[in-house]
């Protein structure tokens, strides 16, 4: 089944989450979304490594253009600009005939993207200047490399903590698939007194001080903690450990606290 939203009711369109700026949710216009394509699946080909992606309207009269934002599984958009779908009848851009009310275009895709779930959204501008997002699709990217699981390394971390008094931690991860393909970096503590677990708790890669982390976007991911005066004479167990967008785990390193 495809993985696709389109986003209308016969002329009416409705709200949909994280819309840009200046575009309107809710508009009524002459034309409807009558249907949409695009892969749900892509592998990386070097024969062919685009692919096309198209929006069909009953009418095209009052149409300004169509475009569409692509975004990362991380949600970066990797275009910099929109990118246009276009009604020409440009067979070498996925146009099979002009005129048609169908808007193609074929979008290029690099090995060097990661693995995972991509997000295509759909917008159309009308001729009174209106803009509309109509839809959305994701679909699953393979890049056809091996992927590599990453790598805990160099965690940095007392052995004894005061309770109550904050404390920060840190550990490196590395990916042979680059740093893009790390989807996070957690951990849990186990309290040794009852063998109980916390929940797993993402760590930070954001540049905040306030998070313990100094660097944004480099390979050390931090964590600001603190032990609660209840926890004081006891230890609790560190678990640490990555994952990527292919759901391959990393290594797992523990380190032991003790709360005086």
């Amino acid at each position: 089944m495809k993985n696709y939203i389109i986003l209308f009711c016969l002329a009416l369109f409705f709200g949909c989450d994280k819309i840009p700026s200046g575009v309107s949710d809710v508009h009524e216009s002459s034309y409807e979304v009558t249907g949409m394509d695009a892969p749900a699946d892509f592998v990386f080909d070097n024969a062919d490594s685009s692919f096309t992606v198209t929006l069909k309207l009953n009418s095209s009269s009052d149409i300004e253009q169509v475009w569409i934002d692509v975004y990362s599984p991380d949600g970066t958009k990797m275009n910099e600009r929109p990118f246009q779908l276009a009604d020409n009848g440009n067979k070498a851009l996925g146009d099979t005939a002009k005129g048609d009310n169908v808007f193609s275009n074929r979008y290029p895709f690099s090995q060097s993207y990661v693995n995972g779930i991509y997000k295509i959204e759909y917008f159309v501008q009308s001729t009174d200047g209106l803009t509309n997002k109509v839809a959305e699709h994701t679909f699953k990217y393979d890049n056809k490399q091996t992927d590599y699981p990453p790598v805990l390394s160099d965690l940095v971390m007392p052995d004894t903590v005061n309770a109550g008094v904050p404390f920060n931690f840190s550990v490196r991860v590395t990916d042979k698939n680059g740093l893009t393909d790390v989807k996070k970096v957690y951990f849990k503590f186990i309290r040794l007194e009852d063998g109980s677990a916390s929940p797993n708790v993402d760590m930070w890669n954001d540049g905040e001080l306030l998070h313990g982390d100094e660097v944004k976007g480099d390979d050390i991911y931090s964590f600001s903690n603190y032990f609660t005066l209840e926890t004081k004479g006891k230890t609790r167990q560190f678990v640490f450990q990555a994952v990527d967008r292919s759901d391959s785990l990393s290594n797992i390193i523990t380190h032991n606290i003790y709360v005086k």
